[in-house]
């Protein structure tokens, strides 16, 4: 069940869905955040443009971070998906960064290799290849 006060975006849909979720910049926010809150303007629109996480949801109630999910059990089961995973089609391997391996949130060109694979994946559900 998603929460319903979020600041989210829906990027994929179908047997996998995927979700862009925002910084929030009220409230409790981030350590990361607090610095860009203080300055505000265009500094902290970029921040938070650039810095998201992405929330996937397949056969569950509850969407999960990417980061903190194991991404065969996503996409083990279309072997032409897995094998342009592994063959680095999408561009994924190359875009972990330091960053990216110890937190929660991507940018903007891990989003977009994501997409591309997940909007693979259910297109390749819908065709049934």
């Amino acid at each position: 069940m998603m929460p319903k006060k979020l600041c989210l975006e829906q990027l994929a849909s179908g047997e996998i869905d995927l979700y862009r979720l925002y910084s929030r910049t009220t409230g409790k926010i981030s350590y990361e955040l607090a610095e860009y809150v203080r300055r505000g303007g265009q500094e902290l629109i970029d921040y938070i443009q650039d810095n998201f996480q992405l929330l996937v949801q397949k056969e569950s109630k509850n969407p999960r971070n990417i980061m903190h999910i194991n991404l065969l059990n996503f996409i083990g089961d279309k072997h032409d998906i897995r094998d342009n995973y592994d063959d680095n089609y999408y561009g994924l391997r190359n875009q972990f960064t330091e960053r990216q391996k110890e937190g929660k949130l991507v940018n903007k060109k891990f989003a977009a290799s994501f997409v591309k694979m997940v909007d693979d994946y259910n297109q390749h559900s819908l065709t049934g290849l």
